[in-house]
């Protein structure tokens, strides 16, 4: 069974000594998993983080769609009726159309965020012209996925998203992010994830991505995250 929320309290409380929450460190144990989480997924050009196909809803009157919640790069993305594919063109593209009033046969896009009042980014396709209906679904995107960040207030039950094969590595992961902050005098947290990378649950999680995976897909470098691919898949990394 998938990791979940819960598990990793147990796992924290007992195996690195941080509590779900007063962590006595710098940073509490949500805060933690996401690191661990963003650091596992920056380790490598990781198979499994491609291929995340989903429906978006165009609204009316709104220039922009939300990405999903672990969205890290487009790989794809289509009008639902009519197949054909929505433009992501530069931000200065993007400003020059809109001067001409340009009006294309579908939508041109660019990638941005907005921040709220408590400082948290959503990643949004900004689209033009603004859409003038509603369609439910409207919008197919395949996408690179990244870490889908976990709050304070997460149920027990919430699972990570990771495939089985990868949990031992995450969670020698976590405790290289957790030691690296709680205990830096014996090393950091990119020093310790070097390392780890020399180790067997690193290479086990490397061979079953490539096992599982066999074709690799390509990794177009869009979007506000960007982790590079590593595009040599035939040789385990020494």
């Amino acid at each position: 069974m998938p990791l979940n929320y819960g598990q990793l309290k147990t796992f924290a409380s007992k195996d690195l000594n941080i509590a779900s929450s007063g962590n006595d460190g710098p940073l509490e144990l949500h805060q933690y998993i996401n690191l661990a989480g963003h650091a596992l997924c920056n380790m490598r050009g990781w198979r499994w983080m491609n291929a995340a196909q989903t429906t978006l809803n165009i609204t009316s009157g709104q220039a922009y769609i939300n990405m999903p919640a672990d969205f890290l790069g487009i790989q794809d993305i289509d009008l639902a009726q009519t197949g054909e594919t929505i433009e992501i063109v530069s931000f200065e593209q993007w400003q020059k159309l809109k001067k001409e009033s340009f009006q294309p046969s579908g939508y041109v896009a660019i990638m941005g965020s907005n921040r709220d009042a408590d400082g948290v980014f959503t990643q949004r396709l900004f689209l033009y012209p603004t859409p003038g209906a509603t369609v439910s679904g409207g919008v197919v995107l395949l996408y690179r996925k990244g870490w889908d960040e976990i709050t304070s207030d997460e149920a027990n039950t919430r699972q990570l998203g990771l495939p089985v094969f990868m949990e031992p590595l995450f969670l020698e992961v976590m405790r290289a992010v957790v030691y690296g902050y709680e205990e830096d005098g014996e090393g950091g947290v990119s020093q310790r994830l070097t390392a780890l990378k020399q180790m067997s649950v690193y290479a086990d999680a490397v061979a079953m991505d490539i096992k599982l995976i066999p074709v690799a897909m390509p990794v177009l470098p869009i979007g506000s995250i960007s982790y590079e691919p590593n595009h040599n898949y035939q040789d385990l990394p020494t």
